[in-house]
């Protein structure tokens, strides 16, 4: 492969990964998507496109975690800053790892309707202080009093 041009190692390697796709290899998967995002050549388009694959194979595992981590890397110029951070945290929440910082953004972003009601209470029962949190959060709870 040293000897290769960039085009045919990118050719090489999505081959070896639709093949192993379609084989359940799952090493052999990861393995190909590893060494496409190796390459230092590799376009910002191709990049991102295995980011969400690797989003996506992990969180069909159930391996949320991982998910997360891959998730963090993504650019997705057509989710606004509030749906992004709201998928960020609840993938962080998932994963038992620290959503609030998230879901503090995703609220800052101006998330709306149902989902802020969910983010709001989620906040409430993470904090070490739920009192305090509760007071912080009860402006815009007391909006939504059916929930």
């Amino acid at each position: 492969m040293k000897s290769a041009s960039h085009q045919e190692k990118v050719l090489v390697y999505t081959n070896d990964s639709v093949i192993a796709q379609r084989l359940n290899d799952e090493e052999a998967y990861l393995k190909s998507l590893q060494q496409l995002l190796a390459l230092k050549t590799l376009s910002e388009t191709d990049r991102q496109r295995i980011y969400l694959e690797l989003v996506t194979y992990y969180e069909t595992r159930l391996k949320i975690t991982e998910a997360y981590q891959w998730a963090l890397r993504r650019q997705e110029p057509n989710l606004s800053l509030a749906d992004l951070e709201f998928r960020l945290g609840t993938l962080a929440d998932l994963a038992h790892l620290k959503p609030e910082k998230h879901y503090r953004k995703a609220l800052q972003a101006g998330l709306k309707g149902p989902r802020s009601v969910v983010v709001r209470a989620r906040l409430v029962a993470l904090s070490s202080s739920p009192v305090a949190e509760l007071r912080r959060q009860a402006p815009e709870l007391r909006r939504r009093p059916e929930l």
